[in-house]
């Protein structure tokens, strides 16, 4: 799976984030008790998520494919006009800071409470133009915002720097875009040519580098990998042989385990011992820092396996970095911690 087939995503307070798939798949942490409990407990025959959202402040909203929805709010207003306006189809909830929300309607209409007085500007200038509505929208923990309409233009106040000079460089705006309504300094967007950037939690990286924590002890696609979606043969002349220890990590930590629940400390001396071997692993991925001439990978439970393990030389598969990589990779690189030991 691709992070292009990203459906949906939230973020919330003290590292809650919510990531919803394409093929109907979901990955959460920290979310609320209550939240958790109501998607944890459902049944697969129910329909399924088709929005969430999170505040700062354990709030949070969630509609299903049937139409029907689900929150949990501190404000009596706020629960009082969602009960109010149940009857009219509530599409989405955009939380803010101090407590600060925009509600979208199935009519297209709008409201809000608390927004950004330019974002507040910019949408009321925008609905006096006839068939014009307000498609997405985004709100962070330090009152920068991003809006788009449904006649493609849009506008943005505050976002980090990367983000502001990529919406600078780019003519079409993002395709989708999500921030953190508890800081100012997460986000994840996805642009209109597929491609994406992030910024957040290490946590919230393994779980969109989905390739990599689906690692398993034997590959069966061993001679094909999919990048962008589309397949690739390894050929021989594709693949570079190099020292693990010339390859930094990306992260600053890692599970102890596989996603399958194999532990990484038993892959490692099973690997030490001879009792399986490189062969029964496909090839990383590596990327190269022009700039330095470093080589890094995604593939960072792998990597601590193979170097810990004592290999001095691996398969890998040189690609172009993701846009944005080099900005979302975090730690120096050469160590990495292990959490949950």
């Amino acid at each position: 799976m691709t992070v292009s087939e990203v459906e949906f995503i939230a973020f919330g307070s003290d590292n809650a984030w919510y990531i919803k798939w394409g093929d109907g798949r979901q990955s959460w942490n920290n979310l609320p008790h209550s939240l958790h409990n109501k998607l944890n407990g459902r049944q697969k025959s129910l329909p399924e998520v088709v929005f969430l959202s999170l505040s700062p402040n354990d709030d949070w909203f969630v509609r299903f494919a049937d139409g029907s929805t689900g929150w949990s709010v501190c404000s009596d207003e706020m629960d009082l006009l969602l009960q109010d306006k149940a009857h009219r189809g509530v599409m989405k909830v955009i939380f803010g800071q101090d407590k600060s929300y925009l509600i979208m309607f199935q009519n297209k209409e709008t409201a809000w409470n608390g927004i950004p007085y330019l974002l507040h500007k910019k949408i009321m200038e925008r609905q006096e133009e006839k068939d014009v509505y307000l498609e997405e929208v985004a709100l962070s923990g330090d009152g920068s915002w991003y809006a788009k309409f449904t006649d493609g233009r849009y506008g943005w106040y505050g976002l980090p720097s990367t983000l502001d000079h990529e919406l600078e460089r780019r003519d079409d705006g993002a395709k989708k875009l999500w921030l953190s309504p508890a800081n100012d300094w997460s986000y994840f967007v996805l642009w209109e040519d597929g491609t994406s950037n992030w910024h957040h939690e290490d946590s919230f990286t393994e779980s969109l580098d989905i390739e990599d924590d689906n690692e398993s002890l034997v590959s069966d696609t061993a001679s094909t990998v999919y990048l962008n979606g589309e397949p690739i043969e390894l050929t021989e002349d594709k693949i570079l042989y190099l020292d693990p220890k010339d390859i930094l990590y990306s992260q600053e930590s890692i599970d102890n385990c596989f996603r399958d629940g194999r532990s990484i400390r038993r892959t490692m001396r099973l690997l030490r011992n001879g009792e399986i071997a490189i062969e029964d692993f496909p090839p990383i991925k590596v990327c190269i820092d022009k700039s330095t001439g470093n080589y890094y990978t995604t593939a960072n439970k792998r990597l601590w396996v193979y170097r810990e393990a004592g290999l001095e030389e691996i398969p890998v598969y040189l690609i172009d970095p993701p846009r944005g990589f080099f900005y979302r990779r975090s730690g120096n690189g050469y160590n990495i911690k292990i959490k949950g030991n």
